[in-house]
């Protein structure tokens, strides 16, 4: 096996339109993921403006290569995205999921799920960076989203009649709700003082892109060690034709660095 680094090329964001319009939209969204521009493009399907704000440098989030980081769509999911659109761009990206094979620290007998002929698949892969260009390609295209990247956050107002967000380069956002999609870590959620529960495991994931000589047949492998779970998650070949996977691999933070 060897690790991987080759996909299709994304496209240049300085290369998305620029529009100049009001500082005013119905939603403020901060936080500009796979969730942020998914609920963003949802709103501005049923007429809601939106500003999206993200920190983040979309041309690094969209550089080429594959470094394992993908996400299983159901089939639930996959209607919402066909809905919004974004099966057009993501056709042919994915990789069915069409067997899942579960064993316990691989002791004997296993559970094994497949799909009835009929039904669909039991999800379909993709990589991270497929959905984020699909998704910025769709944003950019949509006149009712503004998207802020590379914009840090300096103040953020909640008052009865609507919410404003100044940047750090002191723009000024406002709108009527404002939605925070900036992740486990996220200051806003922190700020208006919401507590969460935390637990720490006292373990690391391993997560990268693997080639492979022999093919995956659509099968999704996890195990469930002591230590933590173990999967292996079929991805499409690669333009060489090389056959690829996904590896999550949990182990415990003692031995994460070795």
């Amino acid at each position: 096996m060897e690790s991987l680094a080759s996909t299709q090329p994304a496209p240049s964001v300085a290369q998305q339109p620029q529009r100049d319009s009001s500082q005013v939209a119905d939603i403020v969204i901060l936080g500009g993921g796979l969730v942020g521009l998914t609920l963003a493009l949802g709103l501005a399907a049923h007429g809601l403006s939106c500003h999206v704000v993200d920190r983040a440098d979309p041309a690094a989030q969209m550089a080429d290569g594959f470094d394992g980081r993908a996400s299983a769509i159901s089939s639930a999911s996959w209607a919402m995205f066909r809905a919004l659109g974004l099966d057009k761009t993501l056709d042919g990206l994915g990789c069915p999921i069409n067997q899942i094979w579960v064993s316990d620290a691989m002791r004997p007998g296993v559970l094994d799920f497949k799909p009835k002929a009929e039904e669909v698949p039991l999800g379909v892969m993709f990589a991270n960076r497929d959905l984020r260009v699909a998704m910025h390609r769709a944003a950019a295209e949509q006149p009712l989203i503004q998207f802020h990247a590379l914009a840090e956050v300096v103040d953020r107002q909640r008052g009865a009649h609507g919410v404003s967000v100044t940047l750090a380069d002191g723009r000024v956002l406002k709108g009527a709700l404002l939605i925070a999609a900036e992740g486990r870590q996220s200051p806003t959620r922190d700020e208006a003082g919401m507590q969460v529960a935390r637990w720490d495991y006292r373990h690391r994931a391993i997560i990268t892109g693997l080639a492979h000589t022999k093919p995956h047949d659509n099968v999704a492998y996890e195990i469930f060690y002591p230590a933590g779970p173990f999967a292996l998650l079929p991805m499409l070949d690669d333009a060489q034709g090389r056959h690829r996977s996904a590896l999550v691999w949990t182990v415990a933070e003692k031995d994460a660095a070795g």
